[in-house]
């Protein structure tokens, strides 16, 4: 909702996004995606305007078209107590989920995480990867892809 045509800029024929993230206050540079490029050209270098609430409506539609609607349990306080209910999944889903899902699904295509680190503001890798989704087997599957489980070790004599 902060993006506008001041936020683009061009370096070496490459376009991205740069911006300062609101609860650090760190400039971002973010390549920006060829769907979002697309987004842009069709709207003459600005991305269309909503509004979060409705926004996260159509998020919501749109996960539940997805089929995420598994029940999940979740906890609230209300009058200082503990409530615990079961909710489809598909009504949790909010704005910044798309932004964690991005960095979630960056560190699944092996981008290194020092270089979304830079783009979602972590400072720390431990805070990132708290912060990103990832399964102890989608990690063995990144682990079983990698060179290393590949090709049998060269002794050095």
């Amino acid at each position: 909702s902060r993006i506008s045509q001041d936020n683009i800029q061009e370096k070496e024929g490459k376009r991205f996004i740069s911006l300062i993230q609101e609860k650090t206050g760190e400039r971002v540079f973010i390549p920006i995606h060829w769907q979002v490029d697309e987004i842009l050209t069709k709207h003459q270098g600005e991305l269309p305007k909503i509004g979060e609430q409705k926004l996260n409506k159509h998020i919501k539609t749109v996960g539940r078209k997805a089929g995420i609607i598994q029940k999940v349990s979740i906890e609230e306080i209300k009058g200082g107590k503990k409530i615990s209910k079961k909710e489809e999944k598909c009504e949790l889903i909010q704005s910044h989920t798309a932004r964690r899902t991005g960095a979630t699904n960056l560190y699944l295509a092996k981008v290194p995480a020092i270089s979304i680190m830079k783009i979602t503001g972590h400072k720390t890798e431990r805070e990132f990867l708290n912060y990103i989704k990832v399964s102890k087997e989608q990690v063995a599957v990144i682990l079983h892809d990698h060179e290393y489980f590949k090709k049998p070790l060269k002794v050095v004599k």
